[in-house]
């Protein structure tokens, strides 16, 4: 923790080099953030599909590509989410066991 004094705040740190059910990852409060508003921006454009696009024909295709637009970030929210877990660092950085001393002829 002393090497990354004044790098990465103590709580990151902790939290990767501890992992366990206690801790709270410190990114959660973005991330959530973060889904919620592109929920919202969701909802937003649906609604816009459903009811500005019978009035304004052209505009269905930038909708939709902002649709896809919201789609895909939230697909690289989730890997995100995925990869800012400690649980899986720590699978990653963990030592396997070597299962060729078990075997037995």
């Amino acid at each position: 923790m002393s090497q990354t004094k004044g790098i990465i705040t103590a709580d990151i740190v902790h939290y990767y080099l501890y992992c366990n059910q206690t801790l709270s990852n410190p990114f959660q409060q973005p991330l959530t953030i973060f889904q919620r508003s592109l929920t919202t921006m969701q909802i937003q454009i649906q609604g816009l599909l459903q009811f500005a696009v019978p009035l304004f024909p052209t505009a269905e295709r930038d909708l939709l590509g902002i649709q896809h637009l919201l789609n895909s970030s939230e697909a690289s929210l989730h890997q995100l989410t995925a990869l800012l877990d400690c649980r899986g660092l720590n699978k990653v950085c963990s030592p396997q066991p070597n299962w060729n001393h078990s075997i037995t002829k």
